[in-house]
């Protein structure tokens, strides 16, 4: 049955997917590809294996699962794969934003996308988006 409601989490759950779409302009992302590669290949590395200066340094890779899940990702799909994960990850999220405000369909719809037009700076296929 058609409903306003309805139309309106349409809206919203197209509208978040196709903002979410994007190409990462992240000069990191091959960066991360490239330690979640080591990361499946050979674990977790503990020293630096990429910097010409400090070759050898101590390193403490804080985004190993993030990196892993992306290389995943883009060993079976390469990028579109990873950016229409990524665009579902921000519908997900920004439906939780939708559920718990007050005020459905209207007023909830208005302050989701004004919560992703905040985010939508630093949205992109980036392992912090994991922990959002």
């Amino acid at each position: 049955m058609f409903t306003i409601k309805r139309l309106a989490l349409a809206v919203l759950g197209l509208s978040l997917l196709a903002i979410g779409i994007i190409e990462t302009l992240d000069p990191d992302m091959w960066w991360h590809l490239q330690t979640g590669q080591v990361i499946l290949n050979s674990g977790i590395p503990r020293v630096d294996i990429f910097s010409f200066s400090m070759p050898g340094a101590l390193w403490i890779t804080h985004e190993w699962l993030s990196q892993a899940f992306m290389w995943f990702l883009y060993s079976q799909g390469a990028f579109p794969l990873i950016m229409v994960v990524f665009a579902l990850l921000g519908v997900l999220t920004f439906s939780l934003v939708y559920y718990s405000c007050e005020g459905r369909p209207y007023l909830a719809l208005l302050l989701t996308l004004l919560s992703y037009a905040t985010a939508k700076l630093v949205w992109g296929a980036r392992p912090q988006i994991l922990s959002i």
